[in-house]
């Protein structure tokens, strides 16, 4: 789950909740620095740019705020900053190495990350990223498609990994005052037999 919050002028309200396809599309269409325009109305929300659109009909259901606040009031085992674009690369070079069910973990040591991948058919690789650590040695679990998929959101900037006790959600979020951008993700960790 992905919760970010952008810097924008509003000339109104709006408080709709909007299928993920719609903004997904048009983040991939504009230019980086180029401006988007959000419309909606009771029904429908569309997006423009310069050079292109898109719409779509809006859910009957309301955002459910309450729920997702709850589950970004996170209580803190460890804290890791380190830069995202590193971490995705060790992540992405664990893959060949994660096993039947895409696993990579992290293990918090003495200032470094340390990313691993195990599979008894492929092997084993082992990577140690410079982070800085603060809290508990602590050492999860995740599947690798979601962990990369959540460090891609943070390419070029620096991604602090709250981790949590048990298997309770790991929150990724980019230091405060980030290009004015506040994202964060929520990944869950995996069960591993002791």
């Amino acid at each position: 789950m992905a919760f970010a919050s952008l810097p924008w002028a509003r000339t109104g309200e709006l408080d709709v909740l909007a299928p993920a396809v719609v903004p997904a599309e048009a983040s991939g269409q504009p230019d980086r620095g180029a401006e988007v325009a959000v419309y909606a109305d009771a029904d429908r929300i569309a997006l423009s740019w310069p050079g292109g659109s898109t719409s779509t009909a809006l859910p009957a259901a309301p955002f459910p705020d309450d729920r997702v606040r709850k589950l970004l009031e996170a209580v803190i085992d460890s804290t890791v900053l380190v830069e995202a674009d590193v971490l995705a690369g060790a992540v992405r070079r664990a893959v060949p190495y994660a096993g039947a069910h895409g696993s990579v973990t992290l293990q918090l040591h003495d200032g470094e990350l340390r990313v691993r991948g195990s599979d008894p058919q492929a092997g084993e690789s082992e990577e140690s990223v410079k982070a800085t650590i603060d809290g508990n040695p602590v050492t999860k679990t995740f599947q690798a498609r979601y962990l990369a998929d959540a460090l891609r959101a943070f390419s070029g900037r620096p991604v602090e990994l709250r981790i949590q006790d048990g298997l309770r959600s790991t929150v990724l979020t980019s230091p405060t005052g980030v290009d004015g951008m506040e994202l964060t993700y929520l990944v869950v960790p995996l069960r591993t037999n002791p």
